[in-house]
């Protein structure tokens, strides 16, 4: 369900980018290519985990944290570019007032994130071996 919503999300914009559509900025191509990096990392962790393979996951656990780290400053900084910009959403028109709305979103996701880590950072030890 995440990789659809990211693929649903990004596919316009990003990954099916065609000459007509709007030039996408420097910081928005960074917050993409974050967020498919962390899918791409949740995909393999949930495939080496099925897999039994806790060795692989944990060493890669690690990487995985420091992609949420970047992906949280990254997202602040987006949300709080969009506000700046009158951004509320592809193809919709710029609006100042209604871009105030829009980092409820981003923000929240981003404290949950945050609210998430010291567990992940707690689990990750790469010599760890289950028994």
């Amino acid at each position: 369900m995440a990789i659809a919503t990211v693929l649903a999300g990004f596919g316009p914009t990003y990954y099916l980018k065609t000459s007509g559509g709007p030039k996408l900025s420097p910081l928005i191509q960074l917050h993409a290519a974050l967020f498919t990096t962390w899918m791409l990392v949740f995909a393999v962790q949930v495939f080496l985990v099925a897999n039994r393979r806790t060795d692989i996951h944990r060493r890669l656990g690690l990487f995985g944290v420091i992609v949420a780290l970047a992906i949280l400053v990254a997202g602040y900084i987006t949300a709080i570019a969009g506000v700046r910009t009158g951004w509320t959403g592809p193809r919709t028109p710029r609006d100042t007032v209604e871009a105030l709305n829009f980092p409820v979103v981003p923000l929240g996701s981003c404290s949950f994130l945050v609210s998430l880590l010291p567990r992940s950072i707690s689990g990750v030890n790469p010599k760890r071996t289950n028994a």
